[in-house]
């Protein structure tokens, strides 16, 4: 059965999805939207949805249902990985970590990281439409504001990542059968999955540490 998820490149909506799959082994292709132009997923969805990520597999269209749902998470995690995604056991927990995840280490993170994204787009036009998309939300100017707050934004996300590896680096009691380690995306760490034991997500440092706000970077997940 044909897998196919429709992507937009770096998204931090996006990239847990895809660490899953490819964590699970799942063959699957990915359908490029642009940030300026979402017929593609309004098609897909008859109107229903406009964002990503979303997925069609075999006749089944799967996005989400709402603001704080995890509809995409929970359907790869029934259908290819057993369940052990969402264990029940850590089901308040789990909760937790996503709302803080979604909010908190977001806010400090897609912040820094879009101060190196967004000069690496060498498209005019795609660059222009995903500054004023932010614009519209964050105020005119706000990624050369980001670009000056870099340094205070690079603490605060240290701050977060510092508590996550304190916690993952705890073992688990005997009586735990499905220990996860929940993975945040450095462009945003939003709408993250937690990670099933024995899969191996890759680790990186954040990308706001690699060189020249205009050089590309590989954006990959935090363990």
């Amino acid at each position: 059965m044909s897998l196919f998820l429709y992507d937009l490149p770096h998204s931090p909506y996006c990239l847990p999805v895809k660490r899953i799959l490819d964590a699970a082994g799942v063959a699957y292709e990915v359908i490029d939207v642009p940030n300026w132009d979402r017929t593609k997923v309004i098609e897909l969805t008859q109107g229903a949805y406009y964002q990503v990520p979303a997925l069609k597999h075999g006749d089944r269209v799967v996005y989400e249902t709402g603001a704080d749902t995890q509809d995409v998470a929970r359907y790869l995690d029934v259908t290819f990985a057993g369940g052990t995604l969402f264990p029940a056991a850590y089901a308040g927990l789990h909760d937790i970590l996503i709302d803080y995840l979604d909010n908190e280490v977001e806010g400090a993170t897609f912040r820094a990281t879009d101060v190196f994204y967004v000069p690496s787009i060498t498209d005019f036009v795609a660059r222009t439409m995903l500054i004023r998309h932010k614009e519209r939300k964050f105020g005119r100017g706000c990624v050369d504001q980001w670009h000056q707050q870099i340094d205070q934004l690079r603490a605060g996300a240290a701050t977060h990542f510092a508590r996550f590896d304190a916690m993952v680096q705890q073992k688990p009691s005997s009586s735990a059968t499905n220990r996860f380690t929940p993975t945040s995306c450095s462009t945003g760490s939003s709408a993250t999955t937690p990670g099933r034991a024995g899969i191996p997500f890759p680790r990186t440092s954040p990308p706001w540490e690699h060189g020249a706000p205009h050089e590309r970077v590989q954006v990959l997940s935090f363990v």
